[in-house]
């Protein structure tokens, strides 16, 4: 499949995720004010929350510096939700 911008593959994971799973929806706003990650797509899956970073590139994934901040929106939210949270990421 061709996409014509990371957009597109951001919305066509989004749409294979949540039509299998239940969405979860997270304040970009919250998780900034405490220094974390914005999620591209968050989903419920046998007890666990699991997060997704998208990349439309197959060979530049996330930079440390963001990889930094997610892995603190993957501690805060396992934190306050009080359950296992995965990080993946998924390029096109």
């Amino acid at each position: 499949m061709s996409y014509k911008s990371g957009q597109d593959f951001e919305k066509e994971l989004s749409e294979r995720f949540h039509s299998r799973f239940p969405a979860c929806l997270i304040s970009s706003t919250l998780l900034r004010s405490r220094g974390c990650g914005q999620i591209d797509i968050a989903y419920f899956s046998k007890n666990r929350l699991v997060l997704v970073e998208a990349k439309s590139s197959k060979n530049i994934g996330p930079s440390a510096y963001q990889m930094k901040r997610l892995r603190s929106s993957q501690r805060f939210l396992s934190l306050i939700l009080d359950i296992p949270v995965n990080l993946t990421i998924s390029r096109k």
